[in-house]
């Protein structure tokens, strides 16, 4: 019997090891924590079916999964397998996060994009949506380009054509927010033009 052994037999408790939901053995192991990393872990007697994503159970009924596990020597014989833990909560909350869609997309205007079942599609754009797109964005010409949507929205709802000039000061606003000129374009046009 090794040192090891010998701990595990005076200070170890039993768990039960599951995979897949059916159990695979009930073995003693003993709780630690790794000094290097902070890290909790099983120790279990080198040769124990132990793998990533199993569910151990102790004698108090709490529940973790091995996350990663690695056989540690002493005098180049196995010693302990360090059964590295998540506890329960924790793993649901990666498998959650793991199973959330990831979408990697530049900017799209009249689409959907998500998860959703149903979807309530608005093809024009209103001033409101300009503005609420505009704080959307990290831009430093915020209110000059709430601004210039305010006059556009005036300039409509009077029905009164746009002076020339009147929006050239905004000029140089719209090349450095290239991500709003599409949605301004269409905003006149929808207004001006159909």
């Amino acid at each position: 019997m090794n040192a090891f052994d010998r701990f595990l037999h005076s200070h170890g408790t039993q768990f039960e090891i599951y995979r897949d939901g059916q159990l695979v053995c009930k073995t003693d192991g003993l709780p630690n924590t790794e000094e290097s990393s902070g890290k909790k872990y099983v120790g279990f007697k080198p040769g124990t079916d132990i793998e990533i994503d199993d569910l151990i159970i102790n004698t108090a009924n709490e529940k973790f999964y091995i996350c990663d596990k690695m056989t540690e020597f002493v005098h180049k014989e196995p010693f302990q397998i360090k059964a590295y833990t998540i506890s329960e909560s924790r793993y649901k909350q990666q498998i959650k996060q793991n199973n959330q869609p990831i979408f990697n997309i530049g900017e799209v205007h009249s689409s959907i994009v998500g998860t959703q079942q149903n979807v309530t599609v608005n093809n024009g754009y209103s001033a409101e949506y300009l503005n609420t797109l505009i704080d959307q964005h990290d831009s430093l010409d915020k209110e000059l380009l709430k601004e210039m949507v305010s006059i556009l929205e005036t300039a409509i709802s009077s029905q009164e054509p746009i002076r020339k000039g009147l929006l050239s000061k905004f000029a140089g606003i719209l090349q450095r927010n290239e991500w709003i000129t599409a949605p301004i374009a269409s905003f006149i046009f929808e207004k001006f033009f159909l």
